[in-house]
């Protein structure tokens, strides 16, 4: 898959095979970001988030800089107040119906978080999700993940919210995925106290959380006779493959100009893929990057991919490979959106997202070839 990236004009370290990969030195001012923002997330946390927040909609660092920042400051900082917890319900207050619960899945690497969501009226349907967060960041808590179980929960689609451990400070995969799995074999064995009927259960996630989710559903595809396969998946704005494609510079200037520069460059995604990799054979690894591989046998899937998003083709290029292997997948392409629109819960894209999910998980629309 490096070579792919090569031939198509993406400037990609020359790998020996299986050699340990690495990324470009982050800047001096990512180390002086991340030192700033460790020692304000513990003595002026609301600070960072104001000063966060003021800096969402400009251009977003290199992710060798992002990197840097997060092992240093420990998380992303938050960008959006109205996406936390306190902002949703402020907003939000009905969706205090919902009842949460902590849960701790005990994994091959260590405990897994994860949180329920009952519904106030159950529907009979259930959906595992995953966050976001480039591989490197994001919990229970952030927008991506909480704003959408607590609305789809509200409806009546009970959810299982997964956290993962990220790629950094030498994590890779397949520890990530090893976390997904065991929150999805949990959810499948609890579905019925969860008021969810055998086989309506659904996977997904937003970003990331897509890649984690196709990846965990070929491994348990692959896994035998103990597995319990999704009802379908779900996946928002997906990242699915080893290296970013290339962008015109025509489309890549509108689409800067449409989010104030808030786009992922192609180099960028394929250092976020080496980033999770570790190793250059990771990159051909078909649970790894899903869009590699074989994917006969997958579940109906829904992807949903946002306008001005620089990983957009990676959704489309994974749903026509989909249908080539016989498996029901459509595209829905929602008009106006930047990437990771769930993680912003106050713009109309994000409803108008997660109304095309709750339709898919309650019925109302099935994806078809």
């Amino acid at each position: 898959m490096a070579e792919d990236a090569r031939s198509a004009g993406i400037r990609v370290p020359v790998a020996r095979v299986d050699e340990r990969l690495t990324l470009p030195r982050p800047s001096a001012r990512a180390t002086v970001s991340g030192i700033a923002a460790a020692i304000l997330r513990r003595v002026a946390p609301d600070l960072l988030a104001r000063i966060a927040a003021r800096t969402a909609d400009t251009a977003l660092p290199s992710f060798t800089d992002l990197l840097r920042i997060v092992e240093l400051a420990g998380a992303l900082p938050p960008t959006d107040p109205t996406g936390s917890p306190a902002g949703i319900l402020e907003r939000l207050p009905h969706l205090a119906e919902v009842t949460t619960r902590e849960v701790v899945i005990a994994g091959p690497n260590g405990p897994v978080r994860a949180r329920t969501y009952q519904p106030p009226k159950p529907a009979g349907v259930g959906l595992a999700w995953v966050h976001g967060g480039a591989f490197i960041g994001g919990d229970l808590d952030r927008a991506d993940a909480h704003w959408p179980s607590l609305e789809l929960a509200y409806r009546g689609v009970a959810v299982v919210s997964l956290d993962y451990r990220h790629a950094v400070r030498g994590v890779h995969y397949p520890v990530p995925s090893d976390d997904v799995l065991a929150g999805w074999r949990w959810a499948a064995s609890h579905a019925s106290e969860l008021g969810v009927p055998t086989g309506a259960l659904h996977l997904g996630g937003s970003s990331i959380g897509g890649n984690l989710a196709a990846g965990v559903a070929k491994r348990v595809r692959d896994g035998g006779a103990g597995e319990t396969a999704p009802a379908s998946l779900v996946l928002v704005g997906p990242f699915l493959h080893p290296f970013g494609t290339p962008v015109p510079a025509d489309a890549l200037a509108r689409l800067r100009s449409a989010t104030g520069d808030a786009v992922f460059r192609p180099e960028d995604l394929t250092q976020m893929a080496w980033n999770y990799a570790g190793r250059r054979s990771v990159l051909d690894d078909p649970y790894a990057f899903p869009a590699n591989g074989d994917l006969a046998g997958l579940p109906p899937t829904l992807v949903i991919t946002e306008e001005f998003d620089t990983i957009r083709t990676s959704g489309e290029d994974f749903a026509a490979l989909l249908r080539a292997a016989g498996v029901p997948a459509v595209v829905r392409l929602m008009p106006g959106a930047a990437h990771s629109s769930l993680g912003r819960p106050s713009e109309p894209t994000a409803r108008l997202t997660l109304n095309v999910v709750a339709d898919h998980l309650l019925g109302r629309w099935t994806p078809r070839t």
